[in-house]
């Protein structure tokens, strides 16, 4: 994974020595509990039964006294710790809490007469909990060892003097060089895994901030994105013919939705809107190169059914494989006939409020999506032509407002989307995407699930 020397660059040495801090506050908590807890399991019940038994409280009355010093000494350890910001002193409280555990199991070695055998084993045990406990580094663990070899030929050689009878000389040899080579064995064994662990957490540590950097520029690079993706969306207008406001929310920093007015003269008007299957970079990929192509097209014709017909070859040819597909719904305002022509590939029924009946007029669906792959027969599409008048309202929007989810799943939906255009019909263009989004994020009551994309014109 990292091959190089691990070296905390300097950028990010003092974010490390903070995370350090914060560990080795962590562990020493946890060293006071641990300690604590483990003395209650294995010695307080043990020592409370023998008690009962003996009636002599005052043979334990040393080991309880030197306990809870140890117990107060790792707990003011511990506040301490909480207050320093220099890693230097956090490890030395370390050492402290270590020392102290260390020196409390030594001195009931000494208090408590037993073999070397128990000797050994309550070095073993102190020794794991004093290399692992905290998160040392292999060269810091050295001076833990050296006193845990000290301490156990300072508590052999007592054991020896004073408590000979326990065990033959031939046993107590045995016992010792026993113990001995296990405690060195075992920190080695602390040394090799404190290394490698230490390696490990660099590795992770060095390689969470390639991560992260990564990430911020992959940000950098998503928000100029946005950016570039916003230059893509038309801005509202007011023309003598008509008032055009467009409101778009994506629902992550790029969407597949797009929509796109082009005026061919003083009295037409090409609409288009779009919604690409999918979300993020791969659709706004695509809309990119759709706006491309809409360009070109509507400069050719204006005929919407012949422009869709064109893209979705366009689509075929250079998006083969890629299984993206496109609803579409585009429609031409001739204000001269007063006539609207549309064709509708696989988008929502887009609506147009007629003024003087006081009704929505679904404009719905007449071919599949574009990018299908259809028999030559059924490649032509159709589209139909209506009228319209002056006042009259048109409504085209993407599927994220009608799919928009309550907390019961219950859609929006088409009928309530309705409803709110005969309740809203005479607000101003702009006006009225703003209280569609309002009631939208009121039903919802959390992030929208997709894209938003509406144009509201009001034909004048």
């Amino acid at each position: 994974m990292f091959k190089r020397n691990l070296l905390i660059p300097d950028q990010y040495a003092n974010e490390f020595a903070q995370k350090n801090i914060s560990f080795f506050r962590e562990r020493i908590r946890l060293l006071f509990y641990l300690v604590v807890g483990f003395y209650l399991a294995a010695y307080i019940v043990h020592d409370i039964l023998y008690f009962i038994y003996r009636y002599d409280f005052a043979f334990y009355a040393i080991e309880y006294v030197t306990f809870l010093a140890l117990v107060l000494t790792i707990f003011i350890l511990s506040v301490v710790s909480r207050k320093t910001t220099n890693l230097s002193h956090v490890k030395l409280y370390g050492y402290c809490a270590v020392f102290s555990i260390i020196s409390f199991m030594s001195y009931l070695d000494i208090l408590y007469p037993t073999t070397i055998d128990d000797v050994v084993s309550t070095h073993l045990f102190s020794l794991f909990v004093g290399c692992f406990i905290l998160p040392w580094s292999a060269l810091e663990i050295i001076p833990i060892i050296s006193v845990y070899f000290i301490l156990y030929l300072s508590v052999s050689s007592y054991i020896f003097t004073h408590y000979a009878y326990l065990q033959t000389n031939s046993e107590i040899s045995e016992s010792w060089v026993m113990g001995l080579i296990l405690l060195s064995l075992s920190a080695l064994l602390c040394f090799v895994v404190r290394k490698k662990e230490t390696t490990r957490e660099l590795e992770n540590f060095l390689l969470l901030k390639e991560v992260e950097q990564k990430n911020k520029q992959m940000q950098n690079e998503l928000e100029l994105a946005t950016r570039i993706h916003k230059t893509l969306i038309p801005k509202s207008i007011s023309t003598n013919l008509a008032d055009i406001a467009v409101s778009y929310l994506p629902m992550s920093y790029i969407g597949g939705d797009y929509a796109k007015f082009h005026f061919i003269n003083n009295n037409k008007i090409l609409f288009f809107i779009s919604d690409v299957t999918g979300h993020g970079v791969s659709a706004a990929l695509l809309v990119n190169r759709i706006h491309s192509e809409f360009e070109t097209l509507s400069k050719k014709t204006q005929d919407p059914n012949i422009l869709l017909k064109h893209l979705n070859d366009f689509i075929k040819t250079d998006f083969k494989d890629t299984n993206m597909f496109l609803s579409a719904f585009c429609c031409l305002l001739d204000f001269e006939e007063m006539k609207l022509v549309y064709a509708n590939h696989g988008h929502p029924s887009q609506y147009l409020y007629r003024s003087r009946d006081s009704k929505v007029e679904r404009l719905d669906p007449m071919n599949a999506l574009l990018g299908i792959p259809l028999e030559k027969k059924d490649e032509h599409g159709v589209e139909k032509k209506i009228s319209f008048l002056k006042k009259d309202k048109l409504i085209l929007f993407t599927d994220g407002v009608t799919e928009t989810r309550n907390d019961k799943s219950e859609e929006f939906g088409a009928e309530r989307f309705e409803n709110f255009i005969q309740n809203h019909f005479d607000l101003p263009a702009g006006t009225f995407n703003q209280k569609l989004i309002e009631d939208l994020t009121l039903f919802t009551d959390k992030e929208f699930q997709d894209d938003i994309f509406v144009l509201a014109i009001d034909i004048k």
